[in-house]
């Protein structure tokens, strides 16, 4: 055989040993085991108020609320000086001014948050971005639709794979105690403010509040509250009625794991279109 055809027949040897082993990999992939996924079931515990309150099916300016009440708290947003329900941003949590890489501003808020001593959750970061980009503005002037659905669907994320009823009937019962635990008596009076400091977000979401920020309960005034008038729940409902913004006969559907759960939130008209995320 002639050098040609021995070069020739290498070559074809060659390509049927390449073609052995290609076949052979595509054979190890296809039949590789399935990542079964299964129901976990059971009760969702660790969420928020605000998380809560969407899984109960509190309305929009209920959870709206809860959050900013949540970001006063811990000192990430402040009233602005002389303009009722004009926050601004605390200045170690402001990034836009530092850097126009969102992934950086992030950074910077979670070091401002640890630097005092606070917990930021993702959707808290969420919303200090849209009051870096709308501060000075009333929040009823705010477009908080593009926050809604990211933060929807970050609550069925976290909540798939379980048991939707007990999760809602465990924080039903969470939001039960911590009011029965604000009017417990024989509580002194300084451990009351204490109480009511703890659980206020979860007696936010008690179906009778006034029944526990009302009358006696009136005189509570959180340390971020800042002297505003009137009571403290009576200011609670002139947010809500700020962000009271939404379509009532609107509901959102979110993909639960395999089911899909109806919340009775509302929803502006153009929701779909309006997400951080595209």
């Amino acid at each position: 055989m002639g050098i040609h055809n021995y070069w020739i027949a290498a070559v074809v040897v060659m390509l049927i040993g390449m073609s052995a082993q290609y076949f052979r990999s595509r054979k190890k992939q296809v039949y590789l085991p399935a990542v079964a996924r299964f129901e976990g079931g059971g009760i969702k515990r660790g969420l928020t108020p605000p998380e809560a309150a969407a899984l109960l099916g509190k309305p929009i300016q209920t959870i709206l609320g809860l959050v900013i009440v949540g970001l006063l708290r811990k000192g990430f947003l402040h009233p602005q000086s002389g303009e009722d329900f004009v926050f601004q941003v605390a200045p170690e949590m402001r990034s836009r001014e530092r850097s126009m890489n969102p992934g950086k501003r992030e950074e910077l808020r979670r070091a401002g948050a640890q630097e005092m001593g606070q917990v930021l959750y993702p959707y808290e970061e969420l919303f200090l971005e849209l009051f870096e980009q709308e501060g000075g503005k009333r929040i009823d002037q705010m477009d908080f639709s593009i926050l809604l659905k990211p933060f929807i669907h970050s609550i069925a994320g976290r909540v798939a794979g379980y048991a939707m009823e007990e999760t809602r009937a465990y924080y039903r019962l969470i939001i039960q105690r911590a009011s029965k635990e604000a009017r417990a008596d024989g509580v002194l009076v300084a451990d009351h403010q204490k109480v009511f400091e703890r659980n206020i977000s979860w007696i936010l979401l008690h179906d009778d509040r006034s029944m526990h920020l009302g009358g006696d309960g009136g005189a509570f005034s959180p340390n971020w509250f800042f002297g505003e008038t009137g009571s403290f729940l009576s200011w609670v409902e002139t947010l809500e009625e700020f962000l009271r913004l939404l379509q009532e006969d609107q509901a959102l559907r979110i993909k639960l794991g395999n089911e899909i759960d109806e919340v009775s939130a509302v929803l502006m008209a153009d929701i779909a279109q309006a997400t951080y995320y595209g």
